[in-house]
């Protein structure tokens, strides 16, 4: 079952909300991102649908399992339990992590000592605590749905962002999206985070925004865009420091004034190395000189 639409006419902050969740060929979408600034109600529908539907919620505030400890208890049920080969359990766990994926070392198995090895990119054994830090966070993310073998569900996930470098985040989505489609399950996410917005395929991503104490819902292309244009226009913020942000805005108003030497001062007295959005200010402000000349 996949959630095509909901309807909440008096939820918490949701007052005749509605949304379709299709992308541009009307088919229901495998993966939504539900996204805005805090107070705009993602967690709010996530709660709304964990209560109306039969779902699976993993919610911001509860911890992964241990990933060590999650794979050998994994693997001893799968032996001892099942009597499933051990050559055959490993093969089951490397198919998932190879499915959804792109270039992850491979899993090997544990040893005697009940060690878990994994084999890198240049086919050497590396033990488990050997992955990278982001590796690590992200298998133990995502590992639960090969262990608890969801498929054919509808997963609810809050804030997946959390202790994830934004290298990694920007990989989540491709993962997320690997998870739904070939286990048939549609995944709807909740996130703060700009790198996940970014690279978020438009049809899958709505924004909410708060209008005269009414959430609607706005549709956005952020796929691809520049992290800073996302936290700005999505977010309602900067990841650039106040008083940097402060200057620059107004030298765009002092451009757009025609108050051009203040302007071209103020530029000058800049302390930063931002040469793409600098150069497209003195670009602009050598138009305006030329134009008025």
């Amino acid at each position: 079952m996949k959630i095509k639409s909901i309807k909440i006419e008096n939820y918490k902050i949701l007052k005749n909300f509605y949304v379709e969740f299709l992308d541009k060929e009307n088919n229901i979408l495998d993966l939504v991102v539900l996204a805005g600034i805090n107070g705009s109600g993602k967690t709010t529908i996530l709660d709304f649908i964990s209560q109306k539907y039969e779902t699976i919620y993993l919610k911001a505030e509860e911890k992964n399992s241990d990933l060590k400890v999650a794979i050998k208890k994994y693997i001893k049920k799968k032996i001892f339990k099942e009597m499933i080969s051990p050559e055959k359990t490993y093969k089951q766990i490397n198919d998932f992590i190879e499915s959804v994926f792109e270039n992850f070392p491979k899993f090997k198995g544990l040893d005697e000592d009940e060690n878990i090895y994994f084999i890198n990119e240049f086919n050497e054994e590396i033990l488990i605590d050997e992955l990278s830090t982001g590796e690590k966070g992200v298998l133990e993310k995502v590992i639960y749905f090969f262990i608890a073998d969801i498929k054919d569900s509808i997963v609810l996930i809050d804030e997946p962002e959390l202790s994830l470098h934004p290298s990694w985040q920007n990989k989540l989505i491709k993962i997320y999206q690997n998870i739904a489609q070939n286990y048939n399950n549609q995944i709807i996410i909740a996130t703060h985070s700009p790198n996940i917005i970014a690279s978020t395929p438009n049809d899958s991503l709505f924004v909410l925004n708060k209008e005269n104490k009414k959430i609607n819902i706005q549709k956005y292309n952020s796929y691809g865009k520049d992290i800073n244009g996302v936290v700005s226009e999505i977010m309602g913020s900067s990841i650039r420091d106040i008083e940097v942000e402060k200057n620059l805005k107004e030298i765009k108003r002092l451009i757009f004034e025609n108050n051009f030497d203040e302007a071209k001062t103020k530029i000058d007295n800049l302390e930063i190395n931002d040469t793409i959005e600098i150069g497209l200010l003195k670009l602009e402000l050598r138009k305006r000189i030329a134009k008025s000349s």
